[in-house]
């Protein structure tokens, strides 16, 4: 019997740049492990999009396409409901937490105990990394997590997590966020619907530029968590 297939999906916005650097180790590091995979970048309304689908065909990635940039959120979707792997994992395009983290993630999922997994930060140089105010401001969102939808369920916010593609099916197509916030409504889905969530440790190996601006993202982030409690209460899950 041939091992689980791994669907990458990778958000891109305005980050072509970013993705020839990473892409070819990304590639290399992937081809020797004993499964097989594929590369989904989504272009979610970037100004270097040419670039990209041109990294795309050099690196035999699949490529989906938005005409408008419309949010990472939006973009995860996209991805997920094009993949076609057993197992589906996204994270950021400059890999902050390395090409390993991924292998991880997959078998952690391949283990069969969890349907989702999230990566959790465990080291102090990811909080080291960031501004002050990025910090204070995660933190803030973190806390409004716990208050608003639920008590704990690990690092809800990093930029890594896997899905089996029976819990993506069950999560993605009734989320209706497009933003930051969206990895939140996708966890509270889950915890909704008893899918057991598990968590895989990872390093931040870099830190790259960070399109989040806790100052002019934050209100709406917590804004988002309401938006989701409300729709809970009021059914619209349920609807859809």
């Amino acid at each position: 019997m041939l091992p689980p297939k791994l669907s990458l999906i990778i958000p891109c916005y305005n980050a072509a740049e970013i993705a020839s650097v990473h892409l070819p180790e990304l590639k290399a590091h992937l081809s020797v492990q004993d499964f097989s995979f594929d590369i989904l970048l989504v272009d979610d309304g970037s100004k270097d999009g040419q670039i990209l689908a041109e990294l795309a065909e050099q690196f035999d990635c699949r490529l989906i396409k938005h005409s408008k940039n419309t949010g990472k959120g939006a973009a995860v979707k996209s991805g997920m409901a094009k993949a076609t792997g057993d197992f589906m994992i996204f994270t950021d395009c400059d890999i902050p937490f390395g090409y390993s983290s991924i292998t991880d993630a997959y078998l952690a999922l391949a283990e069969g105990a969890f349907q989702i997994v999230l990566a959790e930060r465990k080291s102090g140089n990811y909080r080291m990394s960031g501004s002050t105010v990025r910090n204070l401001g995660s933190r803030v969102f973190a806390l409004g997590v716990r208050l608003i939808l639920f008590r704990s369920l690990g690092d809800t916010q990093c930029g890594l997590k896997g899905f089996s593609h029976q819990a993506a099916a069950q999560v993605f197509p009734k989320s209706k966020l497009k933003g930051f916030s969206a990895d939140a409504e996708w966890l509270f889905l889950a915890s909704k619907q008893k899918i057991k969530i598990g968590t895989v440790p990872v390093m931040l190996h870099h830190s790259g530029k960070s399109s989040v601006s806790m100052i002019r993202h934050s209100l709406p982030m917590l804004l988002d968590l309401v938006r989701v409690q409300w729709w809970n209460l009021t059914g619209f899950y349920r609807s859809k």
